[in-house]
């Protein structure tokens, strides 16, 4: 068992600028994987080149330039730094890119997104051996794809969190965001959903957009295990992550669980 860990973009650079803002990383009980996005590096890097870029359903669209880019980004800088920052908090961290060892394989999701993988096949062995040898996977969230032209395309930070949690057979997955949690239609956090009250929420459309999609695929997730749990929790806030698993603080953000 392992708990997976999504950090995405504004939490991962607010978190390399203030390495302490988390702590009691050393003091989960099980062992951890880090999975990563970010957009807001890869934006501005994109417009620094001169690239046009869009967005269709919150996916980049993704041309051959757009994903050098993403990949020179999320594997040349965000991995190693949040690397550092986690070896600052007491972890054997090291960096591994998800089109390694074909660790998530993809096909093409859609033509009009251009370069954007859909995951056909996780392979979560080199993981486990990192895992089995006391060190701390880091992922960057890009995926193995063959054509005559390329050997690698984009792929969802969040879609790979899943796929690699379901190949690890986590027993959390914590997703550190920039909202608190799952919010009401007041704007308030709700502490616990279970399918069924997604289910309400999603029909009176309290959930929609890009919460609309994570939700779906955390459901996929947990399945009707009720072991297994999910947080969508403020990373830009302070707080202690083992007292976060241990406490199960509704202050902390949203906890969605099958029942």
């Amino acid at each position: 068992m392992a708990i997976v860990v999504k950090l995405g973009g504004k939490v991962l650079e607010n978190l390399i600028e203030n390495p302490k803002l988390i702590t009691g990383w050393n003091k989960v009980s099980e062992p951890l994987c880090f999975v990563h996005g970010g957009g807001a590096a890869i934006n501005q890097t994109a417009e620094k080149l001169g690239l046009k870029f869009s967005f269709v359903d919150g996916q980049r669209v993704s041309s051959p330039e757009v994903v050098d880019v993403v990949e020179m980004v999320l594997r040349g800088k965000m991995n190693p730094a949040l690397v550092r920052c986690l070896e600052k908090n007491g972890l054997n961290a090291l960096g591994v890119c998800a089109s390694d060892a074909k660790i998530l394989e993809c096909e093409l999701e859609e033509p009009r997104l251009g370069l954007v993988g859909k995951i056909k096949k996780t392979n979560a062995k080199p993981l486990r051996l990192l895992i089995e040898n006391a060190y701390v996977p880091v992922v960057a969230p890009l995926g193995s794809y063959k054509s005559e032209t390329r050997d690698i395309v984009n792929c969802n930070a969040d879609v790979g969190a899943l796929a690699i949690s379901s190949a690890l057979k986590a027993s959390t997955l914590i997703f550190l965001s920039d909202t608190d949690g799952v919010l009401d239609k007041d704007k308030n956090n709700i502490p616990h959903l279970n399918a069924s009250k997604i289910q309400e929420l999603v029909d009176d459309e309290t959930i929609q957009g890009g919460m609309h999609i994570k939700i779906r695929s955390i459901l996929n997730f947990l399945g009707t295990d009720s072991e297994k749990e999910v947080w969508i929790v403020n990373g830009l806030k302070s707080f202690d992550m083992a007292h976060l698993l241990k406490s199960k603080g509704s202050e902390y953000g949203t906890r969605i669980t099958y029942s």
